[in-house]
């Protein structure tokens, strides 16, 4: 389900305007060259500069992570053009603009000097084996749009100074080990379209200041030790598609300010601590496809509202404390596919010749108990 945005070469050429292979097929200059007239001094000695200075933060980053053992490592420490060094993307002014070293068998840490990459647009080092603090330096990279570190052994906390990254467009932390709370600065990236911190070690509170992020299509947050409630300022995240909060420690009602989510399609909070009634407003989620509330400690009566979700395909309801005959109101969705409602309080199906025909229709079936057989 998670959304593997740029995720590969080609994805990233596109991204990036530039072509897949060891070299930029735009062919940028090497810093200095190809600048005309009384721009040459100025111009040439900057690029020049910079350049210097990618080049020794890519060094620190080889030298940091066991470059001799990356999965590959072409034209690194070389004296060849950044533009051809592997993973290695640059911008006519051969500074560097994107480092796309993912899966390379990148071991170590993650060295500070990366943040000396002042036109780096997008860092992707996903799914290699790096350990230790994410380094707050990465928060001076002022271009940066993707930021893209999960599946590591990171740990340490989550630097506020990513904060700072108002051009971020996407930010994976993803299956790492990082600990303390989600710093309230991120609330601060306007550009941000998703924001994945899936399967950490975080805690404390969801913060608030999340509900400003205005650009924001996914919020995944799952399987960490989260508290505390639901901020009900998520509901002003009218972009949102995706929120995924299951697998923590949740409490409190459900925010009635979810249903304000106009173009959400997946809403997944099963297995918190969360308590009260399914919010009647959860039935204005025209777009929705996907519905987990299971494993809480929700009660009352479904809200017949739900019945007018009429593109829910997958409803989930088990494993609360839920009660009553369920409404017939539920026979409206007419693409639901499959339904749990087992494992409540005298939550059933009604035995009715039609409630059995729409359950036996389900195209993944269904588990819950029928009301005549409930007791």
């Amino acid at each position: 389900m998670r959304n593997t945005l740029l995720a590969g070469c080609a994805s990233l050429a596109l991204a990036l305007s530039v072509g897949c292979g060891v070299a930029d097929p735009v062919t940028p200059s090497d810093p200095g060259q190809n600048v005309s007239g009384s721009v040459v001094g100025a111009t040439g000695d900057l690029a020049y500069r910079q350049g210097e200075q990618d080049r020794a933060a890519l060094t620190a980053l080889y030298e940091a992570t066991g470059g001799k053992n990356w999965t590959r490592q072409d034209n690194w420490l070389t004296d060849a053009p950044l533009r051809e060094w592997h993973g290695v993307w640059v911008n006519p002014q051969g500074s560097v603009r994107a480092l796309f070293l993912n899966g390379n068998n990148l071991q170590g840490k993650i060295p500070s000097e990366l943040g000396s990459l002042g036109a780096l647009e997008m860092l992707n080092l996903t799914d290699n084996g790096l350990q230790g603090k994410i380094p707050s330096e990465l928060g001076r990279l002022a271009n940066l749009r993707e930021l893209s570190l999960g599946e590591n052994k990171l740990t340490g906390t989550i630097p506020r100074e990513l904060g700072k990254l108002t051009a971020l467009q996407v930010l994976y932390l993803h299956s790492n080990r990082l600990q303390g709370k989600i710093p309230p600065e991120l609330g601060n990236l306007e550009a941000v379209r998703i924001l994945d911190l899936d399967d950490n070690r975080l805690k404390q509170k969801i913060p608030p200041e999340l509900g400003r992020l205005a650009a924001l299509e996914d919020l995944t947050l799952s399987r960490n030790k989260l508290q505390g409630k639901i901020p009900s300022d998520l509901g002003n995240l009218a972009r949102l598609k995706l929120l995924r909060l299951t697998d923590n420690r949740l409490k409190g009602e459900i925010p009635p300010e979810l249903g304000d989510l106009g173009a959400l399609n997946y809403l997944f909070l099963r297995g918190n601590r969360l308590q009260g009634k399914i919010p009647s407003k959860l039935g204005d989620l025209a777009e929705l496809q996907l519905l987990y509330l299971g494993g809480n400690r929700l009660q009352g009566k479904v809200p017949p509202e739900l019945g007018k979700l009429s593109r829910l395909l997958k409803l989930e309801l088990q494993d609360n404390r839920l009660s009553g005959p369920l409404p017939s109101a539920l026979l409206g969705l007419a693409d639901l596919e499959f339904f749990l409602f087992s494992a409540n309080d005298g939550l059933c199906a009604p035995a009715t010749d039609d409630f059995v025909a729409w359950l036996a229709g389900l195209k993944r079936g269904y588990q819950g108990p029928s009301c005549d057989k409930s007791g």
